[in-house]
């Protein structure tokens, strides 16, 4: 169970980033089922960027 987490987690952190370019819009991009875990850190990590850079969410 734990290994197939660990290959969700991996498909999330692979294509969060390349979702986000595309829709320049963090609410849009989906979590992928079984990759919570990395979608909330890419998520988090997203809005603290923004937050540094000044931008609003």
């Amino acid at each position: 169970m734990y290994v197939q987490q660990c290959r969700n987690d991996r498909r999330g952190v692979l294509s969060y980033p390349d979702t986000l370019l595309k829709y320049q819009d963090i609410c849009k991009v989906d979590a992928i089922a079984g990759a919570t875990w990395s979608y909330n850190l890419f998520r988090t990590s997203v809005k603290e960027a923004l937050l540094a850079a000044g931008e609003k969410e």
